[in-house]
């Protein structure tokens, strides 16, 4: 289990424990333009950790004691700063950037479900439970798509993910989905605030 600033519990369970994490990113609430504007009369201190940050978290074990040493302040500061972005909102979430293909999962789908509302986070929890899912969550439902529930699903092959799908489907009783398949990974890169 990975503990990021006791912000969010990330648990690796399965094959996924065994999957090059590539980063971790970080989700501001801020657009790009505006971030920097927004944290600047903060301070110094916190414009360093908003720039050592920016990229995402050092690929280590101990990636907030890497980041906390690279801007010269002790761990706990760090964690103090980003636990207060968190309660006000400035940082909305933290998420792992997994290299599936690294890892030998050469194939992927993006699987959307529509699940009851009173039922999304059941279902979820189920999903999730899967060591094949790296992903599970709930988006809004728009005119015309009904899917409110995201799943990613990794596999050495295209059977393999359809076999996912199928064991996910029987689990969580939910019968209307649609398969989404990787066709091709575009580059990932975090948004750069200051320089």
């Amino acid at each position: 289990m990975l503990v990021l600033a006791g912000l969010l519990v990330y648990t690796l369970v399965g094959k996924l424990s065994e999957l090059v994490i590539r980063g971790i990113v970080l989700d501001w609430v801020y657009p790009a333009e505006s971030v920097y504007e927004v944290l600047k009369p903060c301070g110094d201190l916190e414009n360093a950790v908003l720039a050592a940050l920016q990229g995402g978290l050092p690929r280590s074990r101990t990636p907030f004691c890497d980041a906390a040493r690279s801007i010269g302040i002790p761990t706990a500061e760090l964690l103090a700063i980003l636990n207060v972005w968190t309660r006000d909102g400035t940082i909305r979430r933290f998420g792992a950037i997994v290299d599936h293909f690294q890892a030998g999962w050469r194939e992927g789908a993006m699987v959307v479900w529509k699940v009851e509302p009173d039922r999304v986070e059941e279902v979820g929890r189920v999903f999730a439970g899967f060591e094949e899912v790296s992903h599970a969550y709930e988006r809004e439902t728009a005119p015309g798509w009904d899917y409110n529930l995201y799943t990613m699903v990794h596999a050495a092959s295209a059977e393999a993910v359809q076999r996912t799908v199928m064991r996910m489907r029987e689990a969580a009783g939910v019968t209307e989905y649609l398969v989404l398949s990787t066709r091709k990974e575009l580059k990932k890169a975090a948004p750069r605030y200051v320089e």
